[in-house]
């Protein structure tokens, strides 16, 4: 366990950097829009990111996640380098397609939304910028299947910079509201993007292979319905809020949303940089998964304290990143960390439908998670507003992962392991903790509160790693990953 932990973390701990670096600029700006835009204007924010993300899966044809998956089907360098080009050249294709369809995609949104073609322009602007994204997220991926932590890190820092940059000259400079926060997002990613790519394309060649490119349709195909409702599921919720009730309750989710993010923004993206790659290379080649599950299960200890930190102190950020206005959004924060928990558990059964190529039993779990989504957000929604939406996430997300757990087991011969209960007892000590203190702390804020959920903290980590949850074993290593941490 302690090589395969050395060269988790020392992955880690640069992806996280680059993360950070990555969703950096975004988070940073997160002020500026909470205390500029009203919560109006930061719903019609939301919704326009709900439709790109749409397109962005109907249109992207997951080509960057097949990629890596036929990258690994090959030894040879050439023959590897044949995959990255196809996938660029077909990522052009795509770019074509979606600026022809960007128009009418639109036009759909906007009625579907709103029943008027107010916001027509603003969503098509938004629609051309997913050109970029999928240039982009070609980049990236190649970048993790090379091992090249640091290059991820420098192109991230490109990113963000440049995102920066833009955002503020043109919401916090000219005022420009929404139509600032989607020109900025569109031409930074697109300078980044068109730069790395031709970068990659000089290292890779031109070589295209359709060889290559059938065996990615028919790996990320089946994927591409799966994500498809897994967006729905994304969206529904904002969707009904606006429906139901208000487009102002799509501004105080989204931001909570925003906050409880942070937990893949900066634990769960980093991990799963090394942990996806590193599961796909050696789960066919040893017959044990200890070292692999019991650093799993160190992890979800690490998120789940993240989660329950994210949870405390909740009134407080959101005093920091918004005005009141928002003040309502500290009720679903707590429930949208258990929602990223959840997410985060069904990432690593995951792996083994993709390791075993039955993609397909990924659509059948996604769909049926959209078909249980559904009605639970409308009939949550309407009862119990943001609560209600937060609650149709947990058990959406809760029947993702057990479902993808039983696809699986019954159905893949090389399985990732899971330590269920100790798992389960990290989350109910997590909620044990946070349950009392917010009945006798509140949401108020004030000095003696915020040295209590200190002390709550200190309570829950105590109650982790002094009792049997955590193993002698795993105390060791988890003591040598702090040294290291110290280190660097």
């Amino acid at each position: 366990m302690a090589s395969e932990l050395k060269l988790v973390w020392s992955h880690t701990r640069v992806y996280g950097l680059a993360t950070a670096l990555n969703r950096g600029a975004g988070l940073l700006l997160v002020p500026l829009y909470g205390h500029i835009l009203s919560v109006d204007d930061f719903g019609l924010y939301a919704l326009v990111t709900m439709v790109s993300d749409l397109a962005g899966v109907l249109l992207g044809m997951e080509i960057a996640n097949s990629m890596v998956r036929v990258y690994f089907d090959h030894e040879e360098e050439q023959e590897q380098n044949r995959v990255v080009s196809t996938a660029v050249w077909a990522s052009i294709g795509l770019i074509a397609t979606i600026a022809a369809l960007s128009s009418p995609l639109a036009w759909a949104a906007c009625e579907a939304l709103f029943h008027s073609q107010g916001h027509h322009a603003l969503f098509r602007l938004a629609l051309l910028g997913m050109i970029f994204h999928v240039l982009f997220s070609i980049d990236l991926n190649y970048l993790r299947i090379q091992k090249r932590p640091w290059a991820f890190l420098w192109v991230s820092l490109a990113k963000s910079l440049t995102l920066l940059s833009l955002n503020l000259f043109f919401v916090a400079g000219l005022h420009m509201g929404v139509w600032g926060i989607v020109w900025g997002t569109l031409l930074s990613i697109g300078l980044v993007s068109l730069v790395t790519t031709a970068t990659i394309i000089r290292r890779v060649g031109r070589a295209f292979s359709g060889q290559a490119l059938v065996s990615m349709f028919r790996f990320g195909l089946p994927l591409m319905p799966a994500t498809l409702s897994d967006v729905v599921v994304n969206a529904a919720d904002k969707y009904f809020l606006n429906r139901l009730i208000a487009i102002a309750l799509v501004g105080e989710y989204a931001l909570a949303n925003r906050l409880a993010s942070l937990l893949h923004m900066f634990v769960t993206g980093p991990f799963a940089q090394i942990w996806v790659v590193r599961r796909l290379e050696t789960l066919g080649k040893s017959d044990t998964n200890e070292p692999f599950t019991g650093i799993f299960s160190t992890f979800i200890a690490v998120l789940t304290g993240a989660a329950l930190a994210l949870s405390l102190f909740a009134p407080e950020l959101l005093r920091l990143l918004a005005s009141a206005e928002y003040g309502a959004a500290v009720a679903v924060v707590p429930l949208l960390c258990l929602g990223y928990i959840l997410l985060a558990i069904n990432l690593h059964f995951q792996i083994t439908l993709f390791h075993a190529k039955r993609t397909q039993l990924v659509l059948v779990v996604s769909f049926a998670c959209m078909v249980a989504n559904l009605p639970l957000n409308y009939l949550l929604i309407r009862s119990n507003g943001l609560v209600g939406a937060g609650t149709a996430m947990v058990l959406t997300n809760l029947l993702r992962a057990l479902l993808t757990a039983w696809m699986g087991y019954l159905y893949c011969p090389r399985r990732v392991e899971f330590e269920w209960r100790r798992v389960a007892a990290i989350v109910v000590v997590a909620v044990a903790v946070y349950l009392p203190s917010r009945l006798w702390i509140g949401t108020e804020v004030s000095a003696g509160g915020l040295l209590a959920k200190g002390a709550c903290l200190l309570l829950f980590a105590a109650l982790v790693l002094l009792t049997p949850i955590t193993r002698p074993d795993d105390r060791r290593q988890i003591g040598d990953l702090v040294r290291r941490l110290r280190r660097a």
